[in-house]
């Protein structure tokens, strides 16, 4: 069960008749909401962060919602006052060519990477060394572990899943129950988004039948 929640939550207003809960825009990184698991809290990572000097590690699998805790918690660091130097890395980036420029101006600043074990080892080593030059926090997101101390290890569970989905079909047609989530997380167990994704089909398909039969 949960202890905390990102925000913001889902609008309760009524959608138009055409929507669909699981659309891109609702479930996109910073849009849904992050679930903490039992024994964890936005308080306590944010200790554990700053016990560590700003240095941390989320680690877990592709679609796990480890953009979505690093925008929540980028959130909470921005409102306590920490300026924000965000390196979102694309697919196949192996470099940050801009690092030096960037990094000069930002003592004591909270540095965000989405993505780091894509980076070269020696991208990864460079990014390390100015942040410790300019004591600078260094907050990240991974696949595996990457030497940082580990703040979050995200999992995907069944009970995490049916939370967000009852959150996001607030307002909505139930076109989707228990059973139809439990499939989708046997079917993708490690990545939220693929089962968001795939409870977006089956809303889809479902609703437009249901318009079929309005019509007949």
């Amino acid at each position: 069960m949960a202890t905390d929640r990102a925000h913001p939550l889902p609008s309760t207003n009524a959608p138009p008749p055409d929507a669909n809960p699981f659309s891109t825009a609702r479930v996109r990184p910073g849009a849904i909401p992050y679930e903490f698991t039992a024994g964890q809290s936005l308080a306590e990572l944010l200790a554990t962060l700053e016990a560590h000097g700003g240095w941390g590690q989320i680690v877990g699998p592709h679609g796990s919602g480890k953009s979505t805790l690093l925008r929540y918690l980028a959130s909470a660091l921005e409102e306590r006052g920490r300026r924000l130097v965000w390196f979102r890395i694309a697919p196949g980036q192996r470099n940050l060519p801009e690092l030096p420029k960037i990094l000069q101006a930002t003592r004591s600043v909270q540095v965000l990477v989405d993505g780091y074990e894509q980076l070269s080892w020696w991208t990864r080593t460079k990014l390390r060394r100015y942040c410790r030059r300019q004591s600078a926090g260094l907050l990240v997101t991974a696949h595996a572990d990457t030497g940082l101390p580990e703040l979050v290890r995200a999992e995907v569970t069944l009970a995490r899943v049916q939370s967000l989905v009852d959150q996001l079909l607030v307002g909505f047609p139930p076109l989707v129950n228990s059973a139809d989530i439990r499939r989708c997380f046997e079917r993708y167990p490690t990545n939220l988004r693929e089962i968001l994704f795939g409870l977006y089909d089956l809303y889809e398909l479902r609703r437009r039948l249901g318009n079929a039969d309005e019509r007949t």
